[in-house]
């Protein structure tokens, strides 16, 4: 089996609304991956340090965003989370 190596952003981590689906989808990765889940801060105000971190980790496979702000610059393939389409 190929097993990819995540990246996650969990800036979004707290109590309510994008946190606790943050939270619990972090948990959910990390109990079905025998690999290490990367899980790796960033403020969801600062996009360019996220882009700057996926950059820097050459052996991440995919980067997994589960907040709407996408990285400036992405060299990886990445998944990006829409939840509510009302306020646009």
């Amino acid at each position: 089996m190929n097993n990819k190596k995540v990246l996650m952003d969990i800036s979004w981590s707290n109590k309510g609304g994008i946190g606790r689906f943050t939270d619990e989808i972090s948990k959910l990765l990390c109990d079905i991956s025998k690999e290490e889940l990367y899980r790796k801060c960033a403020s969801p105000l600062a996009p360019l340090g996220l882009a700057v971190n996926i950059f820097l980790r050459k052996k991440t496979d995919v980067v997994f965003l589960p907040g709407y702000i996408p990285p400036l610059f992405c060299s990886k393939k990445f998944i990006i989370t829409i939840h509510d389409l009302n306020h646009l």
